[in-house]
């Protein structure tokens, strides 16, 4: 996949190629715009990771320390507990699928 964060907006842009398309990410408060001018291309063992919480430095994520190689991973999320609405184990997801 490419990665790229330009004019407020993250966009992807899949592997079997085609166009960007712009992440529509409603839990973002209105008016926030993410920062950052990237675009880069994503190796095969590499993960673009950004948080939800887009004000100005309050979100430590790819734009600021770079991408995440897989062996980098060290945990599993298995449990939510927020928000409250959505409490509950976490399902487990074959993201190969959705490719």
């Amino acid at each position: 996949e490419t990665i790229k964060v330009e004019g407020g907006k993250v966009s992807v842009k899949p592997v079997k190629g085609g166009e960007f398309i712009t992440l529509s990410e409603s839990y973002i408060k209105s008016g926030t715009a993410t920062l950052g001018h990237i675009t880069k291309t994503l190796a095969k063992d590499e993960y673009f990771v950004i948080g939800d919480n887009r004000e100005p430095n309050m979100s430590s994520d790819s734009r600021e320390w770079g991408f995440v190689k897989t062996d980098e991973f060290i945990g599993k999320s298995w449990f939510r507990y927020w928000p409250i609405s959505q409490i509950g184990f976490v399902p487990k997801i074959n993201y190969s699928a959705q490719l």
